[in-house]
């Protein structure tokens, strides 16, 4: 799934190989440029033009705005995309009714997070977004350990599994993952600067999913259980799957020998390393 490291602290391939202004209240596109702070009239939009903060915060919202927009699949989602927005809106103009920059800051952080999550989930070969669903991986993970088709790991194989898995992406066991909106940081060692990398998840269930009927039974899952998959994904079936006790287990695939011969499908557990450690939809 994320790009984020690959034997060292290269960007993530596979699995893990990656990575709007105020609307005007039309079905058109947005201004990639935010407010036209000459033609503002609106309370909040005059605060907006007076704050270079919040002005700030506008060109970027405008700007991911025109990138989720120019990425949806269909007339539908775009449709869905603009009632959103004026959505957004009327309930800023609700919660801010006296335009107090502070409380408008707080509402533009917010949908510039959404927006980002958006568009980090578009998906990087096909440049298709297909639904509007905002995931975003929240607070810190560590990579805990592996399961297997059948729900035991070896000891003989721990290593082996290991291998495999920052092989194909994914970090070291003991590595704590940080998660954004639209972006996860990860270390290389205890004492690095953490490395960050675009990372957007797309909601899907195991039985919509390459293999999730064997995914499905091999971790004794419900075919309807909620899975997320990396936008830009090299492996279709490279997947983020919630587990009855709050961890992710993060797919990625095993070979016996170094001919890609005798393969399968194993998981490394990610587990909550903060309070704050969710998988949030909305």
């Amino acid at each position: 799934m994320p790009a984020i490291l690959d034997r060292g602290y290269r960007v993530i391939r596979s699995f893990w190989s990656i990575a709007v202004g105020l609307l005007l209240l039309v079905a058109g596109p947005a201004s990639a440029d935010g407010i036209d702070c000459a033609k503002a009239k609106a309370p909040a939009d005059r605060a907006v033009c007076a704050d270079p903060a919040l002005t700030a915060l506008d060109v970027k919202i405008a700007r991911q705005y025109a990138k989720v927009r120019a990425a949806l699949a269909d007339d539908g989602l775009r449709h869905d995309l603009v009632q959103g927005q004026r959505a957004w809106i009327a309930g800023r103009d609700a919660a801010c009714p006296d335009a107090e920059p502070e409380c408008l800051k707080a509402h533009y952080a917010a949908r510039l997070d959404d927006l980002t999550a958006l568009a980090a989930a578009t998906d990087n070969r096909t440049r298709v977004l297909k639904g509007l669903d905002i995931v975003v991986l929240q607070g810190e993970w560590r990579a805990d350990g592996f399961v297997t088709p059948d729900g035991s790991v070896e000891h003989s194989e721990a290593e082996h599994l290991e291998n495999a898995a920052i092989g194909w992406g994914l970090p070291a066991l003991g590595r704590i993952l940080t998660g954004h909106p639209g972006m996860l940081c990860t270390q290389k060692d205890a004492v690095a600067k953490p490395y960050c990398a675009p990372f957007g998840l797309q909601k899907t269930t195991l039985a919509d999913a390459a293999g999730g009927d064997r995914m499905a039974a091999g971790l004794k899952l419900p075919a309807t259980a909620p899975a997320f998959v990396l936008a830009g994904a090299v492996n279709p079936s490279d997947l983020l799957i919630p587990a009855a006790d709050g961890s992710l287990l993060a797919e990625f695939k095993v070979c016996r020998d170094a001919g890609l011969r005798d393969c399968h499908f194993a998981y490394q557990v990610w587990k909550p390393a903060s309070e704050d450690a969710r998988l949030l939809v909305r």
